[in-house]
């Protein structure tokens, strides 16, 4: 690819994304993230209570 080239399709990339859809995305990812960091806590904490007897916190 030319150098050119490159310069056009970021900007018709950045024209493209429309304001609904980066919110969108992003809430997106934070959902994923918050199921993701729930599932992690909740495994550590059984995790815990296995090894001690009892539950964090």
């Amino acid at each position: 690819m030319r150098a050119s080239r490159i310069g056009q399709d970021d900007e018709a990339g950045r024209r493209a994304l429309r304001r609904e859809d980066l919110i969108a995305a992003a809430l997106q990812q934070g959902w994923i993230l918050a199921v993701v960091k729930v599932a992690v806590d909740r495994s550590g904490a059984a995790v815990t209570r296995r090894l001690t007897s009892t539950w964090p916190g």
